[in-house]
């Protein structure tokens, strides 16, 4: 089973640009100098409940923090449907977000010693390969840190169901890089995988063992997992959702591969703000506990060389500024949760938002807005709204699709006396000939369309590479399935007038 989103979730660097645009936007509404608003704190959850109505979602929680001071911590919505509410203590899948945890044991095992950043990752596990053997020595820790190993944002989002994240990295062996090692970013979860399992070879631990250890226990985040099982048996879990045709079903998806490293571990607010606190004020030990040191956290924050003029990514961090001002963010995404942590690092003003559902387009306009919008209430800027909501683009969506199936059906009853009525008329047979194959010709380039070709422009608009049904199925089933439905009709009415030509021919 397909676990991640990652590969058929909008490119990392798209992700960023809309976020680094809302904020923008934002930033121009008013002049007003930052600062903590807790009147305005006051109409968060107002704001909550309405987007979690307007943005079609079961369970919406969030967590602010200014300074060392939590400002709010609560969530709206049901965690399940046995009437189970979401609050600050829900648990739900965080997706990447897992890759900033990774990071930080990375840089722990590189102050105990036992590693450099620049050592390549066959000194630490002699059995990785790629299919270049050049290559394969080459790739280093910090290059997969930094995503800038070469591999490809396809091999982060191949894992089956119960694969151990020794078996993930085995599968690299025929893995083709786009690039030389060091010479092109490119967002792959595997690269993360790798990371893990070099914990794992490196410390005798298992990956959460030593999470749990070096980092989770001394921050005192007790409600941080790193299996799915392990997750739904806490009593605050989230169960994730998914949308078919605007109304939201529990999803059942089981997470069963070990990818806690990339994108599989689950937290709560509560853990989360805690975990924010840590990296706005890395100086400070009473937060810290020392599970870094100052310097290691400003090398975590800080990018290798810029993606663009304008952000850049760090390690399990994007970096980016928005009018000068600095910021980090990370964003996860499985087929039913999404989660996203945005820290404005001049005014120690950070924000997390965890949702359990996700959808295709609930990502592009709606979801990423979420802690945004958030921030916005702290610092005294208008709210983002997209033009209109996911609730009225759903109505216009279930228009389309409903009225197009309904319109293909309806025409489908009368396709026989239709087809027979063109044999019938009095044009000559070889005309007939060319117009029935023309028809047929039509139905096989209609299914092209919307097998092929439809997918094809979805991934172009929104930047994401490889984008195919495999992907929609994950992402948006239900459009998947109106898109079937309707490539089977014009196959049944290919074949149908293809038998009724046939004898006509005869």
């Amino acid at each position: 089973m397909l676990q991640k989103i990652g590969r058929h979730s909008p490119n990392p660097k798209f992700k960023i640009f809309m976020t680094v645009l809302i904020l923008f936007q934002i930033f121009l509404a008013s002049n007003a100098i930052f600062a903590a608003a807790n009147e305005n704190i006051d109409d968060l959850e107002l704001y909550m409940q309405n987007e979690k109505v307007k943005s079609l979602i079961p369970g919406f929680a969030a967590g602010v923090i200014e300074q060392d001071q939590f400002l709010y911590a609560g969530g709206v919505g049901k965690a399940n449907n046995d009437d189970k509410m979401v609050d600050n203590s829900s648990v739900f899948l965080i997706g990447e977000l897992s890759q900033s945890f990774t990071a930080m044991g990375i840089l722990a095992l590189m102050e105990d010693g036992e590693i450099n950043l620049t050592d390549s990752i066959q000194t630490h596990v002699p059995s990785f390969k790629v299919a270049d053997t050049n290559y394969s020595a080459q790739i280093s820790i910090q290059q997969c840190l930094y995503h800038l190993s070469g591999i490809s944002i396809e091999s982060g989002a191949q894992e089956k169901s119960e694969e151990t994240l020794s078996k993930m990295v085995e599968n690299l062996t025929d893995e083709e890089l786009i690039a030389a090692p060091g010479s092109v970013y490119q967002f792959s979860n595997a690269n993360y995988r790798i990371l893990g399992y070099l914990i794992e070879q490196v410390t005798g631990q298992t990956y959460g063992q030593f999470i749990t250890e070096r980092i989770l226990s001394p921050l005192g985040m007790n409600n941080t997992y790193f299996s799915y099982q392990t997750t739904t048996e806490d009593p605050n879990f989230a169960q994730g959702y998914r949308l078919w045709y605007g109304f939201s079903f529990p999803s059942h998806i089981e997470y069963t591969a070990e990818t806690a490293p990339s994108n599989g571990m689950a937290s709560s607010i509560t853990d989360l703000l805690i975990f924010i606190r840590v990296h706005m004020n890395p100086g400070n030990s009473s937060y810290t506990r020392d599970v870094l040191s100052p310097s290691s956290f400003q090398l975590l924050h800080s990018p290798p060389t810029s993606l663009t003029n304008n952000f850049t990514w760090a390690m399990g961090w994007h970096n980016y500024t928005v009018d000068g001002t600095p910021f980090l963010s990370i964003s996860g995404d499985l087929s039913d949760y999404h989660a996203e942590i945005i820290i404005n690092m001049e005014e120690k003003i950070g924000v997390v938002v965890l949702i359990n559902v996700n959808s295709f387009f609930g990502n592009m306009g709606y979801y990423q807005n979420l802690a945004i919008n958030v921030m916005s209430f702290v610092i005294k800027r208008s709210v983002y709204n997209p033009r209109f909501s996911h609730f009225v683009l759903y109505l216009l969506l279930d228009g389309i699709i409903f009225t197009s199936i309904g319109r293909e059906v309806w025409k489908t009853r009368k396709l026989k006396s239709n087809t027979q009525k063109k044999i019938e008329d009095k044009l000559i047979r070889k005309e007939k000939v060319q117009i029935l194959y023309i028809e047929i010709f039509s139905h096989f380039l209609a299914i092209a369309l919307f097998l092929f070709l439809l997918p094809s422009i979805i991934g172009f608009i929104a930047n994401m590479a490889g984008f195919n049904l495999s992907f929609m199925a994950l992402l948006q089933p239900d459009f998947l399935v109106w898109i079937i439905a309707i490539s089977v009709i014009h196959l049944v009415k290919a074949v149908s007038k293809g038998i009724i030509f046939k004898e006509f021919l005869k």
